[in-house]
C-alpha cells in the first residue's frame, strides 16, 4: 500500500495572479468600479462620492425593505440593490447600517446607494404618499392574487415591498398595493430567503428595463 509518507512533492511553479493564459479565451472581466466614475472628493461627505450628475440607473426603482429586521439579510440585500442600480432603498433604522452584520455582507453598498429610514409603523403612510405621487406599488408576496414573476410588466415608477423572514407581507399592507408578484416554485420548501428573493425579483424588474 502507498502511503502519504511515499509520496513525494511536486515543483511549485509561482505564477502572476494577475496574468492571464495567453489562450484563455474566456477570462474574467471584474473591474474596480470608481475608476470609471466621475467622483467627486473635495468637500463631499462619504456616503455621498458618486457625481450628483450621473445619478442611479433606474431612479423609478424602489426597494422597500422596512419589514426585514435580519441584519445579513438587509446587508446583502443593500448589496444587491446598489450593483443593479435600484434608486433607493428603505430601511427599518438607520442605525442598521452601522451594524457589523450589516457592513460585512454589504461590503460598503450603503455609501452609494441612497437609503431612506421608514419604520415599519410608518410604512402604510409611506406607501399611501408614494402613490399619491404617481408610484406603483409591487408586493412580492404568496397570496390569492399574486401573479407569476416572469409574466408580470414593470411599471415604469415603482415600488417593490419584501415582506419579513417568516411572516411575509402583513394583510394591512397586501390590501394597498397595486400589484402582488410571486416566484414560481417547484420544491418542497415553502419559500426563498427574503435577500434571496428580493436578487431574483429585482434582476427580473431590471433586465426588463435593459434597452
Amino acid at each position: 500500500k502507498s502511503t502519504l509518507e511515499d509520496c513525494t512533492p511536486s515543483k511549485l511553479v509561482s505564477k502572476d495572479p494577475l496574468v492571464q493564459e495567453q489562450h484563455a479565451d474566456n477570462i474574467q472581466r471584474k473591474i474596480t468600479p470608481w475608476k470609471s466614475m466621475n467622483i467627486e472628493t473635495e468637500q463631499e461627505d462619504s456616503s455621498q462620492r458618486l457625481s450628483k450628475s450621473k445619478g442611479r440607473e433606474y431612479e423609478g426603482l424602489i426597494v422597500v425593505a422596512s419589514l426585514i429586521d435580519r441584519l445579513p439579510n438587509l446587508g446583502g440585500l443593500c448589496r444587491t440593490c446598489e450593483i443593479l442600480g435600484v434608486g433607493k432603498m428603505t430601511i427599518p433604522s438607520a442605525l442598521a447600517v452601522k451594524e457589523r452584520e450589516f457592513t460585512g455582507v454589504s461590503v460598503t453598498a450603503e455609501q452609494w446607494l441612497p437609503m431612506e429610514e421608514v419604520p415599519e409603523s410608518q410604512l402604510l403612510d409611506y406607501i399611501q404618499n408614494l402613490k399619491s405621487a404617481g408610484w406603483s406599488i409591487v408586493a412580492v408576496e404568496q397570496a390569492s392574487k399574486s401573479v407569476p414573476l416572469h409574466s408580470f410588466k414593470f411599471p415604469e415608477k415603482c415600488a417593490i415591498i419584501l415582506g419579513k423572514e417568516r411572516e411575509g407581507v402583513p394583510v394591512e399592507i397586501l390590501n394597498h398595493v397595486d400589484h402582488c408578484v410571486e416566484i414560481p416554485q417547484h420544491g418542497l420548501i415553502r419559500s426563498f430567503n427574503v435577500h434571496v428573493t428580493g436578487s431574483i425579483v429585482l434582476w427580473e424588474c431590471v433586465r426588463q428595463r435593459i434597452k
